[in-house]
Parts: C-alpha cells; structure tokens; sequence
C-alpha cells in the first residue's frame, strides 16, 4: 500500500494529509484507503484509477456508469 500512497502524493492525486487521514479511516471503519479518498476526500475518480493502473501495471478502469444489461 506503501507505493500507491506515494503514487497518490505523487500525482497530487491526494495530498500527504489526505492520504493519511483516508488510511486512518480505513483502519477505523474497514474498507481500503481508495474507497476512503472517494467517500471522504472527494478525489477524482479518474486520476484515481490512473494512479492505481501505476501501481499495478495494469490498464487504468473506466470511470463513469456501468453500461446497461441488454433485455435478454
């Protein structure tokens, strides 16, 4: 977690603050220090997932509504 905490810092995604409080509340209430940024911080989801796909060498999710099911 260490490295997508610098990443995040980084990136200016999150402030070092941020950070630190969102892993705090993580810690408190369960869940992952990504999800505390969202719900807490208010980061951007964009920069977010971008910061995560740095971190682990993987393409970046898309950010927006999930496409609707089909009929069938």
């Amino acid at each position: 977690m260490a490295k997508l905490e610098a990443v995040l810092e980084q990136r200016g995604v999150a402030s070092p603050r941020e950070v630190s409080e969102a892993a705090a509340l993580s810690l408190l209430h369960g869940g992952d220090v990504t999800t505390s940024l969202l719900q807490f911080v208010n980061v951007d989801e964009a920069a977010l997932s971008a910061a995560l796909s740095a971190c682990h060498d993987l393409p970046a999710a898309k950010v927006g509504p999930l496409p609707a099911l089909a009929a069938d």
